[in-house]
């Protein structure tokens, strides 16, 4: 399968794909006010997405992102967008716009962001230690741009960061968004149904990296659950939907169900549910938010077909390209850092060449310090 990863900013380098020409998007974006992802020096530092001086200037740029994303999607084409949430800070921008040794511009002098951040007018009806409400800020802007707004997910981190707050509930979950360009759309909800019989959450992560490549998919479900533990399919799931009760226009599917046997149930499977139990993403490099391949492998499977086009447009550590290439299908990344471009160029080398796909020539190109294992084929002429 082909991979490109355009080295550029997100417009430039959605200018350069064809009208039509890509089958659906996964991505995550930078988050706002969070953290910079460029060096100080870096030319176009003052085009970098998440830097933006209020809650609304973030939200209006991701539209214009998303708009020509759109442009770039077949008319059954769907985005699935990763996105998460900030709070208000009393006297700087949610843990440092740039971070403290980033670079603003103002008054035509360049100066620390620090400094920038203390000085910044508060935003308006928000007060300090407000949640924003990003994810949602999102995803209405976007509905009322003309995407189709399908789906809300939650990924719930399983395993995730300690949080430090003392006075709140700590953070531990993440928004992801299913739009789509048209009313109706490719969704493969065979390729994601869930496996029917009970699994903890770290035996699902288990299986999931497993079938990766295998065209299967497993992700954990809805359904009944103490607080804070991960939810398990089965008879408490069964009887838990029932219980919730349904409007009369699902009575001819539960009466099917019902007549079924239990284990004709159980073959069926379920369809993807909207809360997918992943740990975060793990990588060795210097990549701050890396996305989990499993997350990424459940929006590709049911968004694109097998030989499609998967475009990620925040390509970062390139975990989405990877899986789509995976997957067999083709991949188009757009990352504006240089550093991130030569890192997913490595990790897709590396991937490739352990899955049999690709050679030793890969490797050297993508400068990569060889294993011992790799080091004696270079040796003994095998590579």
């Amino acid at each position: 399968m082909s991979v490109r990863i355009l080295n550029c900013d997100v417009l430039e380098g959605l200018k350069q794909i064809s009208d039509e020409s890509v089958h659906m998007v996964c991505t995550s974006p930078p988050y706002f006010g969070l953290r910079s992802y460029l060096p100080d020096d870096h030319p176009q530092k003052m085009l970098e997405v998440g830097l933006e001086a209020s809650p609304e200037a973030y939200i209006a740029h991701m539209v214009e992102i998303f708009r020509e994303v759109r442009r770039t999607l077949r008319d059954d084409g769907s985005l699935w967008v990763n996105i998460g949430d900030s709070f208000c800070s009393t006297d700087k921008w949610g843990g440092g716009i740039g971070g403290n040794t980033g670079k603003q511009i103002v008054n035509g002098d360049t100066v620390p962001s620090w400094a920038v951040r203390k000085k910044r007018t508060r935003f308006e009806g928000i007060k300090p230690k407000d949640l924003i409400g990003i994810p949602w800020m999102l995803a209405f802007a976007l509905r009322a741009d003309g995407w189709w707004l399908r789906r809300d997910i939650i990924w719930a981190k399983a395993n995730g960061m300690p949080d430090s707050a003392e006075d709140r509930a700590g953070s531990a979950h993440e928004y992801i968004f299913h739009l789509t360009k048209s009313a109706t759309y490719y969704y493969d909800h065979k390729a994601v149904r869930l496996q029917p019989m009970p699994e903890s959450v770290g035996r699902l992560a288990r299986a999931m990296r497993k079938n990766l490549g295998e065209g299967s998919f497993v992700v954990s479900g809805g359904g009944y659950a103490p607080p804070g533990q991960p939810p398990h399919q089965g008879a408490r799931a069964r009887a838990s939907d029932k219980q919730r009760g349904h409007g009369r226009r699902h009575a001819g599917f539960n009466d099917r169900w019902d007549a079924m046997e239990r284990a004709q149930q159980q073959s069926e499977g379920a369809g993807l549910r909207s809360v997918w139990w992943l740990a975060p993403g793990g990588f060795p490099e210097a990549h701050f938010a890396t996305m989990p391949e499993e997350l990424a492998a459940a929006c590709i499977l049911a968004g694109c077909p097998e030989g499609g086009v998967v475009l990620d447009p925040f390509s970062g550590a390139g975990t989405t390209i990877i899986v789509g290439d995976r997957l067999k299908r083709d991949a188009i990344g757009i990352e504006i850092n240089s550093e991130y471009v030569e890192m997913s160029e490595r990790r897709l080398a590396r991937d490739r060449l352990e899955r049999g796909v690709g050679t030793m020539t890969d490797v050297k190109a993508a400068k990569l310090d060889p294993t011992p294992l790799e080091a004696l084929m270079m040796e003994t002429g095998d590579a």
